[in-house]
């Protein structure tokens, strides 16, 4: 239940691990780590920037949402087809 120490025990080379490509994206592009399997698994979870449409208003609301809109956008995606 701890992504971050199964990361770490497939870069000590004691297996392979099932986890999210944020989290190894950055490994992988390094030569840390390397992709087992071309097969990428969608999931149909997401995250929801939810408050009260009045606070959409509020300057640092915006400003909050844009930037955690950036950071989603920017984040590393698999190079791979599902």
């Amino acid at each position: 239940d701890d992504s971050v120490s199964v990361v770490r025990a497939a870069g000590a080379g004691q297996g392979l691990a099932l986890v999210r490509w944020s989290l190894v994206a950055q490994d992988i592009e390094c030569g840390r780590l390397a992709i087992a399997s071309r097969t990428i698994i969608p999931i149909k979870l997401a995250y929801y920037f939810v408050c009260p449409a009045s606070y959409l208003g509020m300057e640092k609301i915006a400003a909050f949402r844009a930037w955690i809109m950036e950071e989603a956008r920017r984040a590393p995606r698999p190079p791979l087809k599902s």
